[in-house]
This record gives C-alpha cells, structure tokens and sequence, in this order.
C-alpha cells in the first residue's frame, strides 16, 4: 500500500511530471492503494470481528478508518432475483389471514424473554447430569406447550436470534448481524402488530443500551419504550457474578406491568444472568453443581448453578402472573448455547469434537422453547421450529388475528419447520444446507417478503 501512496506523492509535489502518462499512473496508483486498504480492512484485520455487539467502541478504540474497513464484510443485504414490489404485494394478496378464534380467550398480556444462555444439554445426550437442573420448567405441563428452538448462532450472537424472534426474518438470507446492518429505518415486527392490536410495547435489557445497537434499533422496530440497565436502581442485592440477576430483572418486568396494568401490555425481555465469563470467581456466587465424576469443569459447574437459579427465579414469575386475572401469554427460549470446556462437551457427545457427524453438529444450535398461559393453550406440535416463526406461533397462541406476513410464516412453517443460518429442514425431516439446495417457490417468496419488510420503508431519523 505504501508504494503506490508514495508514487502519488510524488507526483502531487512535482508538477514537471504532470502528463498524460503520469495522470494515467496516479490515477492507477491511488486506485491500488484505495484497494489494497480495503482489502487488508475486509480480509486481513479479523481482530476486530468479535466487536460488532459494541461498534462504537470499537471506532474509539481503534480509529475511524480501520473500525469502517474491518466491518464492511457484514454489509451487503441485496436484493433479492426477480424482486420487485409488485411480486411480493401478489405474494401477499395470496395469502388466506390466520384469524382470531371466536369464543376463545386472548391473551391481554404478551411477556416474551429470551434467556441469555439458556440450554438443556439433554437435547444433546441422556446424561445424569439432566433432571436436577431445571425442575420447574420440566414440571410445567398444564397451559404449557414446549419445544426444540433452533437458531442461527452459537455461543454468541445474541442479537442475530432476538431479530429472528421479533420481524419474523430469518438469517439465512441477511447478512451477519442485522441490527448493525440491515436495520436502519422502520420496520414492521411483532411489536407493530401488537401496537395495531393496541397493545402497550415495551423492551427490556438489563445492560447497556447500546449493546448491539439496540438503543437506536428498537424505537425502529415499533417499541413504545426501551429501558436498559440505566433505567434501573441497581445495588449489590440485584447482581449475580457481574450480571443482573434474573430475580431483579423479573422484579422489573412485574414493575413494568403493574405500571401498565388495565391496557394491553407487551414486554420483549433479553435477560443478563447466564452470561459467559463462567471461569472467574465472584464473591457474591457460589458453585452448587458438582461435576467432579465427569472431569474438571469448573465452567460447566458455573454455568448449570446458573440454571438452576434461573428455574427458581422463573417459577416466581409464573407464579406471579398465575394469580393475575388477565389472561396473560409467557413465552421463553435460548438465544444460543454457552461456550464451555471441550472436555465437557465431549463428555456429552462421548467422542472428540472433531468428529461429531453433521447431525450433532446441528444439536449445538438447539434451545428450549416453552410457552404458558394462564388461560390455557392450543395444542400445537413443536418437535423442531427456528427462531423465524416465533411471531406466528406467538400471535396463534395468544388468539390474535395475523396479518398476511405473519399468515404467510405459519403457513411455510407447516412445509419447512427450520429456516435457519446453519440450513433448512423439511416438514418430513429432509436437510438442506442453503435456499438454492431447496430451490422451492415459497422460500424464493419468503425472500421477497423478508426484503419487502426490512428494506422498503423510507429511512428515518432517529
């Protein structure tokens, strides 16, 4: 790079070579010093990859220039072939609206929380390390419907699995991290469906705001209200490890609706406590779990006395809204998986990582789903479902009318139940690793809408 800059330089500062030859050189050379930074900003600087949950750290830290160039690798969601909004409104005018139920209950309140870390490594292995964990969430039964979510991430990613969650997009046709690059201006969601419904909306991050962007892409995906760590009085009786407890973030969530109590109320809720950072040592946590007959894991060890805490603050939740007359809907699942030690991974596969099969390798983007009510359920079957559909499933088992977007997801749900970034799954269990090894009508559609929804609205200022 330093080469052709110099002989630029050269020809700036002296006038006597300024001809034809030599503009046609400098032209040449900056055009090669302009590619080579690129080049050496997209493909030779991945020290700054694992930063896109905090960019503007990463600006500050390390300079305008190269935080640009580092992340211009995560941009580019294109349209997609033969798109246009002609095709996608046909798509949409095709498609038959899911409708409310009559004679039975909707819900009044919708509380979703995504559990940071939350898994079950049984849907791994029948292990001994299984039941003592999660007693509660095993006992639910009664207006409870529970499946295996898979998502597009693993071990981190939070934000990419909140996105699937709330527009009912999936990522395996955007690029990496669509909240810092595809979500720029205002787009529908769930949360715009329930403010159509007149419900309340409101998101929930016991964290810092601008995490993931998410101080800025909330109020676009139709929030009323975003209240983050700063929101919040914390003091030392609300922190596990170096996290807000679950216990004081579902403190905050009853809060919240007893603020809002009488109106139709809608909570989106990303919880801290299970976050990583399970090796170091805080006085104010105490290892319960003791995995000393599998081998040393002390991670392992941390991270399962985190979920048993979880399962005790999450009763209290239920419990709560149990004794609340509104009918109130509760859905909570995994973002992704924690990364613990490979040893204790192994211990539960029974072989080396690097010879899980194809299949196993699919079980590390698995999470529990479960929803409850408090008014009771349709019976619904959710052997497997992706991260994608969660708006559907959630407007059906709250008895709320569907627009056409969401109409058009249950109904690809029933022929292709996973549409995920790491591949699709047919209703007969059939895998695929990308869209064109399916090459099927529908999810060319689904494209066309997911674009339609994400892209076509005019920016806004924010």
């Amino acid at each position: 790079c330093a080469l052709p800059i110099c002989s630029a330089a050269v020809f700036w500062l002296r006038p006597e070579h300024r001809h034809a030859r030599s503009i046609r050189t400098f032209v040449a050379n900056l055009a090669v010093a302009a590619g080579t930074a690129l080049l050496y900003g997209v493909l030779l600087y991945p020290r700054l990859t694992d930063s896109l949950w905090d960019m503007g750290s990463v600006y500050e830290n390390e300079g305008v220039v190269a935080g640009f160039l580092s992340h211009c690798k995560y941009a580019g969601y294109r349209k997609p072939k033969k798109y246009s909004e002609q095709r996608r409104q046909e798509v949409l005018d095709r498609v038959v609206p899911e409708k409310a139920k009559e004679g039975k209950v909707s819900a009044k309140n919708i509380i979703v929380v995504m559990n940071e870390s939350f898994t079950d490594f049984r849907m791994i292995g029948d292990h001994s390390l299984g039941d003592a964990y999660m007693p509660y969430v095993d006992s639910l039964s009664d207006n409870a419907l529970k499946g295996t979510l898979y998502v597009s991430v693993y071990g981190a990613g939070t934000s990419n699995t909140e996105f699937e969650a709330l527009t009912g997009a999936s990522c395996a046709y955007v690029p990496a991290v669509p909240y810092q690059t595809v979500i720029d201006r205002d787009v529908d969601s769930l949360a715009t469906v329930l403010k159509e419904e007149g419900f309340y909306t409101e998101a929930f991050h016991p964290y810092l705001a601008a995490n993931w962007n998410r101080d800025r892409v909330y109020p676009y995906m139709g929030f009323d209200r975003f209240r983050s760590m700063a929101d919040m009085d914390v003091g030392e009786e609300d922190m596990l490890r170096w996290c807000v407890s679950d216990y004081s973030d579902y403190r905050e969530i009853i809060r919240s609706y007893e603020e809002h109590e009488g109106e139709r109320f809608f909570l989106f809720n990303v919880t801290m406590q299970n976050h990583g950072g399970y090796a170091d040592l805080f006085e104010n946590f105490t290892n319960t779990v003791d995995l000393s007959a599998y081998g040393d894991f002390a991670e392992a060890e941390a991270y399962l006395t985190l979920v048993q805490e979880r399962d005790r603050q999450l009763k209290g939740l239920i419990d709560y809204f149990s004794e609340q007359d509104e009918p109130t809907l509760i859905c909570f699942f995994g973002d992704h998986q924690p990364c613990l030690e490979d040893g204790f991974l192994e211990t539960l596969y029974g072989k080396p990582l690097d010879e899980l099969t194809l299949e196993e390798k699919h079980q590390q983007f698995m999470v529990p789903l479960v929803l409850w009510s408090n008014y009771g359920l349709e019976e619904v079957e959710l052997d497997r479902i992706s991260a994608n559909y969660l708006p559907a499933l959630i407007l059906k088992e709250a008895n709320l009318p569907m627009p056409a977007y969401e109409s058009f997801l249950w109904q690809l749900y029933q022929e292709y139940p996973v549409i995920a970034g790491i591949g699709i799954w047919d209703k007969e269990g059939n895998y695929y690793r990308s869209l064109e090894d399916v090459g099927a009508d529908a999810l060319t559609e689904y494209g066309w809408l997911q674009y339609g929804r994400l892209k076509k609205k005019q920016a806004v200022k924010r």
